[in-house]
């Protein structure tokens, strides 16, 4: 009787230990998203807050596209960029391309997404190009030198 009790109790703790270790494992996970979310949000607060930094306001130019109403927030000089986009419509786990094209040369992408439902700011930094950009265009995700099926584009003010 006594080394059923010692095996029950034993299996009961090493029961709760494997508990507790899950609910450490979910516990670092929910933390470290969180601080991942606060994070991000303090960039989109410096972005919006620099006086440098333009917003681009970009027209559908397809009838029937996802893109209604999408703005995106440039800095120049931190290369760093926000797309604020109203939810798309069937883009669930889909990725876009944003291009920033300059007056001349040789036009910079850089993937934003994947879609989420509710999601509807999403931010960027690309790899630094050569010229300012004069326009931005949003595309889907495609392997292509030139952009194609533009969904929406818009130009930047000087």
């Amino acid at each position: 009787m006594a080394c059923l009790a010692l095996g029950f109790v034993t299996s009961w703790g090493a029961y709760e230990m494997k508990q507790r270790v899950r609910q450490e494992a979910g516990a670092q996970t929910a933390r470290d998203n969180f601080s991942w979310i606060v994070s991000q949000q303090t960039d989109l607060g410096r972005l919006l807050a620099d006086p440098k930094t333009k917003l681009v306001n970009l027209v559908p130019s397809v009838s029937g596209s996802p893109v209604r109403v999408a703005s995106v927030a440039w800095n120049q000089q931190s290369q760093l960029g926000a797309l604020f986009c109203e939810d798309l419509a069937g883009a669930r786990g889909k990725r876009y391309q944003i291009w920033l094209v300059p007056q001349s040369g040789v036009a910079t992408t850089v993937l934003v997404g994947p879609v989420d439902p509710g999601r509807s700011v999403f931010m960027f930094s690309p790899v630094k190009p050569a010229q300012p950009p004069s326009e931005m265009i949003l595309t889907p995700e495609q392997n292509t030198a030139q952009p194609e099926q533009v969904l929406a584009r818009g130009r930047i003010a000087d």
